[in-house]
């Protein structure tokens, strides 16, 4: 026999004998009041408790997708639309703080290897395979935000309408109202 036998041999058999003698478990309690529990029968008055079985967890089998259902993969998918929806088009932001969440949809689902960029007054603010990404700080005034859909090599797929928004913060030059 090879090496590789005896050592599976040895590993089944092994295995056997523990959970063979695995099945019992005892519980013995001190004079103190303290509980034991053993795999092995102690001397004295213990009692040998009753397991259930372990709880177990069958994972449903997952379905399997047609050519039409899965995800596009192909560099020139063709997205339907890209749209800015957070914050809406003329829409007034008030946050002292400047924070905005820039949110997009695109239809259909963006392939996994496609990121979408998103511009703030026509600098890129972040790329990645996000459609949602958290400003800060952003300084008072009228806005345009847009958002594209780059593949892997960095060319725009699709790109949105532009968006515009109003950040209204606190001034301390125009006094309180």
């Amino acid at each position: 026999m090879n090496k590789t036998a005896i050592l599976t041999l040895t590993l089944v058999l092994t295995t056997a004998v523990v959970i063979a003698g695995a099945q019992e478990v005892y519980r013995t309690v001190d004079e103190d009041g303290n509980v034991t529990f053993s795999d092995v029968a102690p001397k004295d008055d213990s009692e040998p408790l009753d397991l259930q079985q372990p709880n177990t967890y069958i994972a449903p089998e997952l379905p399997v997708l047609t050519e039409d259902e899965l995800p596009l993969e192909d560099e020139e998918a063709a997205y339907e639309s890209l749209s800015i929806t957070t914050p809406a088009n003329d829409e007034a932001v008030r946050n002292n703080t400047g924070n905005v969440t820039l949110a997009a949809a695109v239809e259909p689902a963006l392939a996994s290897n496609h990121q979408i960029q998103f511009t703030l007054d026509g600098t890129v603010v972040g790329t990645g395979p996000f459609l949602s990404l958290a400003l800060t700080n952003i300084d008072r005034g009228t806005h345009i935000v847009q958002a594209h859909i780059l593949d892997s090599d960095n060319r725009i797929l699709k790109s949105s309408a532009a968006s515009t928004f109003h950040m209204l913060r606190y001034s301390s030059l125009q006094g309180r109202p």
